[in-house]
């Protein structure tokens, strides 16, 4: 989800995409920079990202050492596509407040067809 402007008239984008068998981590880090590649889309310059995962937040501000090897390349595409924004924030919030966002993803998971890979581990 994507809230561009303050208050009731702000502007609402959406986007979700379905994602190859991954993990919970490597989908919140591509979440992230899916809704960094939207909000260019839509010119916004200061950007303020509120993720309920906290490692993703705390690898992207930093905080959190990057340990696992297959992270550091999403982690390191993340920090340079910030410096593309003026301002840039990413704060840890509770999933209370991101049941829209989990109501999309869980929606375009709904309609992707199934690999057979992913069948099988059912």
């Amino acid at each position: 989800m994507l809230y561009v402007g303050a208050g009731p008239r702000r502007d609402r984008h959406e986007r979700a995409e379905k994602l190859p068998a991954t993990t919970n981590i490597v989908a919140e880090h591509l979440a992230i920079q899916l809704a960094m590649e939207l909000a260019k889309e839509h010119g916004v310059t200061d950007l303020v990202i509120y993720n309920d995962s906290r490692s993703p937040v705390n690898h992207v501000n930093g905080n959190y050492k990057v340990k696992a090897q297959h992270l550091t390349p999403i982690v390191e595409k993340t920090w340079k596509m910030r410096a593309e924004f003026s301002s840039f924030e990413i704060r840890w919030t509770s999933r209370e407040n991101t049941k829209e966002a989990d109501a999309l993803c869980r929606a375009v998971d709904a309609r992707a067809p199934r690999t057979a890979a992913e069948n099988h581990q059912r």
